[in-house]
């Protein structure tokens, strides 16, 4: 069965008829997990999509932990801003433009040919293109991972890597990261100031790998230098 009227309405009522993904208007209700898997019609299982969204990643299951979490997590936004007065009428383009005005999500999916030094990049690059777009709003960052699994099941190298140690250093530009190993709060200021370019040091090699737009040039440069062993 489809969602009741009043379920639906009460879903867009709670995120103040935005989509939960992009904050755009017009949405409609979805099923998380789909009918046809055995999702229920209850208000838990509904999230208010708009189509692009829904289209981009409704459909995916391995999307749906994420498009839960960004749910809750604007339903929280809502929330608080109604409860503070903010909110009183439903859909307002005033209210919208404050509740925007928190935070920002940054949403990536790591694909399976996508490496360490490729998924570090994009993750300074968008975290530097919200700053640009958004100065100075705190940064929520939702990582997605296709793949790179090791034989026992568990992340490969390079997404541990990229989920323990690049998001410890990743969180002082950002206030608050969700990937699908960990979850951590910035408890300091977000900082504002994003590096040009990564200097990445390999302990296991004892190397340094540079990251970013000029990443080639440099480790050409690196190489020029390096004098033959006698």
């Amino acid at each position: 069965m489809p969602f009741s009227e009043q379920t639906k309405l009460t879903a867009k009522r709670k995120s103040n008829f935005r989509c939960v993904v992009c904050g755009e208007p017009f949405v409609e209700v979805h099923h998380i997990k789909p009918q046809h898997e055995g999702g229920d019609d209850t208000l838990d299982n509904a999230v208010p999509l708009c189509a692009r969204c829904h289209d981009l990643f409704g459909e995916n299951p391995a999307k749906r932990k994420q498009i839960r979490e960004m749910r809750d997590h604007y339903y929280q936004q809502v929330e608080s801003m109604t409860a503070s007065g903010i909110l009183d009428r439903g859909l307002s383009d005033s209210a919208y433009t404050a509740l925007e005005s928190k935070k920002v999500a940054i949403y990536h999916v790591v694909y399976e040919d996508e490496d360490f030094d490729t998924s570090a990049c994009i993750l300074m690059e968008l975290a530097a293109e919200a700053q640009r777009a958004h100065p100075g709003k705190k940064r929520v960052l939702y990582l997605d991972i296709d793949g790179h699994r090791n034989p026992a099941g568990g992340f490969d190298r390079d997404m541990l890597e990229l989920q323990k140690e690049f998001l410890i250093f990743l969180m002082q530009y950002i206030s608050e990261a969700h990937t699908p190993l960990i979850h951590l709060k910035n408890s300091r200021p977000q900082n504002d100031d994003l590096p040009d370019h990564l200097f990445v040091q390999d302990g296991d090699r004892g190397t340094i790998r540079f990251l970013g737009d000029d990443a080639k040039t440099l480790i050409t440069m690196a190489k020029q230098e390096e004098k033959p062993v006698e």
